[in-house]
């Protein structure tokens, strides 16, 4: 008769490396997990007062969603995928290529001390921006984009999208985009309308930025007037205080409306309603003047860059030579980027 306890054995060893393997899974899923929870930066109570309140409502929402759907859904969009689907697909902008526009975005950045991004050109018929990114943030514009708009408008535009990688969006939004490219079945359809919601919300959020990098809310209410169709032949035609009122009527409706008004489309006449309201407020000016108190950079260069690394160096012997307390302060690597203080 054959013995059963070598085959008994093997089961129970089996067993206990399945056990394992999952256990390495589980530990490498939470670590995954917690590393999400770290990464969005604090903001002050000053940036706080960016965040508009429907932001704040449909974010309640995203946070119901269990991290471990969340990490099933970015799935392949992993930092390196992103980069290296932008630099397949789009041109680069930078110092080299269409400077105008690099050094537009860099002005930006200075005033709101936020790292310059990687910026890209989108072959597309549609008019419209994107920010991305797990960590470091990517923005691209189409070359639509570029034809409507002029270079301030495009400014503008810029400020917008530089709002929201301020206020740490990028990273929901690239799951809302990974969502609306992969369909991802029920999965996905359950995610749409909370993304999609949050997403118009942060518009809200972000055009505030914007009118706080212009000091004024008529650049950003000029594109989103334009957003809107109107066009400059008939600019003049066009009674502001008329579209005020229809912003307004939609208040009026049902919760429900208002929904559908920002899950629909970019909804500018909403966003006019708002910026205007908003700019009114003690809260704007006190914005203002928080940015204009902060520490200026007078440098931000890419660390990856060969400018980036011999300003490193320079620093880091300026630092060597002082004797005592060294003054690391001065410069800061962020999101690998050199920003230099002034």
């Amino acid at each position: 008769m054959i013995s059963k306890e070598p085959k008994l054995k093997k089961k129970k060893i089996k067993k206990h490396l399945k056990a394992k393997v999952q256990k390495r899974h589980r530990i490498k899923r939470s670590k995954k997990i917690k590393k999400e929870e770290i990464k969005e930066k604090e903001l002050s109570n000053e940036e706080m007062l960016l965040v508009h309140n429907s932001e704040l409502i449909s974010a309640k929402a995203l946070r119901a969603i269990p991290k471990e759907l969340i990490q099933k859904t970015v799935g392949s969009f992993t930092e390196n995928f992103i980069l290296i689907e932008n630099l397949a697909n789009r041109i680069e902008i930078n110092e080299n290529q269409l400077k105008e526009i690099y050094e537009r975005l860099k002005k930006i950045c200075v005033f709101l001390k936020i790292p310059v991004p990687r910026l890209f050109l989108e072959m597309n018929v549609n008019p419209k921006s994107n920010v991305q990114g797990i960590e470091t943030p990517n923005i691209i514009i189409t070359s639509a984009l570029v034809e409507l708009l002029t270079i301030d408008e495009l400014e503008t535009e810029l400020a917008h999208c530089c709002g929201h990688i301020l206020l740490n969006h990028y990273y929901y939004q690239t799951i809302s985009n990974a969502i609306t490219k992969l369909g991802l079945g029920i999965v996905g359809s359950v995610l749409y309308y909370p993304f999609t919601y949050w997403k118009n919300c942060i518009n809200f959020s972000a055009d505030r930025v914007a009118a706080v990098y212009h000091k004024s809310f008529e650049p950003v209410k000029n594109l989103l007037l334009k957003y809107a169709g109107v066009t400059d032949k008939i600019k003049d035609s066009i009674s502001e205080e008329l579209i005020l009122k229809q912003a307004e009527t939609i208040q009026l409706y049902s919760k429900t409306n208002e929904f559908f008004a920002k899950v629909s489309g970019k909804s500018p006449i909403l966003r006019i309603y708002e910026g205007e309201k908003w700019t009114k407020t003690e809260d704007f000016k006190t914005v203002i003047d928080y940015f204009n108190s902060k520490r200026t950079y007078s440098s931000i260069f890419s660390v990856d860059s060969e400018k980036g690394e011999k300003e490193i160096q320079k620093l880091e012997n300026s630092t060597r030579k002082k004797s005592g307390k060294k003054t690391r302060d001065k410069f800061i690597i962020k999101n690998k980027h050199l920003i230099i203080s002034s």
